[in-house]
């Protein structure tokens, strides 16, 4: 089972109000240490940017809900990498997840896992875990972006 914090991202500091769908904005925020209006606006900028071009239905909101596309591309452009679980650790547990900052994909959810700790609103059941974002190395980060927003 993992520990849980309640960490709202900096929503609260950003001086945003209301219950919303932002989890998307929230995990990116507290795993990889960005303020939450410059990930806001990052989601944004990448769901106008590319989501017109593809077969989205219409465009994401940073506040309302994040296509998975538009969060993979951002989460890229940031130098994150996507990892699936192991056979049978398909789990969210703490022994299914590296140590370090995470991002974890759940069903429909999306959270920051701080050295087996749940940052979130809410303490999640230990539910399926669909995969995970991992951050770049200290090389990786010296390296240009290959992707732009």
């Amino acid at each position: 089972m993992l520990d849980f914090q309640y960490n709202d991202g900096g929503r609260a500091a950003a001086g945003r109000k209301g219950i919303v769908g932002d989890c998307v904005v929230r995990a990116i925020a507290i795993a990889a240490g960005i303020p939450y209006e410059d990930v806001y606006r990052g989601i944004g900028l990448t769901a106008r940017r590319w989501e017109r071009k593809g077969r989205c239905k219409g465009v994401s909101h940073p506040r309302h809900g994040v296509y998975r596309q538009t969060y993979q591309r951002y989460l890229g452009y940031l130098g994150w990498r996507w990892t699936l679980p192991q056979p049978g650790r398909a789990i969210l547990l703490a022994e299914n997840l590296p140590a370090g900052r995470v991002i974890v994909r759940l069903a429909g959810h999306l959270a920051a896992v701080l050295d087996g700790v749940l940052h979130d609103l809410d303490m999640r059941e230990p539910e399926r875990l669909y995969g995970y974002w991992i951050p770049p190395t200290q090389a990786e980060r010296l390296r240009p972006a290959e992707t732009n927003l």
